[in-house]
């Protein structure tokens, strides 16, 4: 791909991420209005997740080649790519129909059911008072070892220096929130 067409996918990505988070947001304040700006925030931030976005670009309407070989980060780029070429060729009002038709509809009620454990794991730790809660990702020996595309992350999460659970992933963001899932699972026992 040449230095000019790769310069102007990323900048199509960053205006359709930009679209996206003004019709997601402006959607659901107009469908939920007795939300909080907590529980609006959470609902968009799962509806405009990586694995969302790939999901919706894999059931677009249309055949876009090489998909199987694409990680979902590069799908989810695609499904962005896409919104601002809409956007452009055929103006605002098609692009928001774009975003209902192969997201909002289809990918809403999905969207809901994902657990933020990260956010969980924080609020149930800062119950009784602020607690510093971290986390250490790395990147797989393996992933660095055979060079694969895929990479895979090793997450824990600390309450000060105490190892409270760890998890892996494809992407930091993964393995940070399979290790807050650990982390609950301890706390739970």
């Amino acid at each position: 791909m040449s230095k000019n067409r790769k310069n102007e996918n990323e900048r199509l990505e960053w205006f359709g991420d930009s679209l996206l988070t003004f019709f997601v947001s402006r959607i659901l304040y107009e469908k939920y209005p007795t939300l909080t700006e907590g529980e609006l925030t959470s609902k968009r931030k799962n509806l405009v997740s990586t694995r969302i976005l790939a999901q919706a670009t894999r059931q677009l309407d249309y055949v876009v080649t090489g998909l199987k070989e694409k990680s979902e980060k590069q799908l989810a780029d695609i499904f962005e790519m896409e919104l601002a070429t809409v956007y452009f060729e055929e103006g605002l009002d098609a692009a928001e129909s774009f975003v209902v038709k192969n997201l909002i509809k289809k990918f809403e009620t999905v969207a809901s059911r994902i657990v933020d454990y990260k956010t969980v794991l924080q609020e149930k730790l800062q119950q009784n008072g602020t607690v510093k809660i971290s986390y250490e990702t790395y990147e797989t020996e393996e992933s660095i070892r055979i060079n694969i595309a895929e990479k895979t992350y090793f997450s824990i999460v600390l309450i000060g220096k105490k190892v409270l659970g760890e998890g892996t992933g494809r992407s930091k963001k993964d393995a940070e929130q399979n290790a807050a899932r650990s982390a609950l699972k301890t706390l739970a026992k």
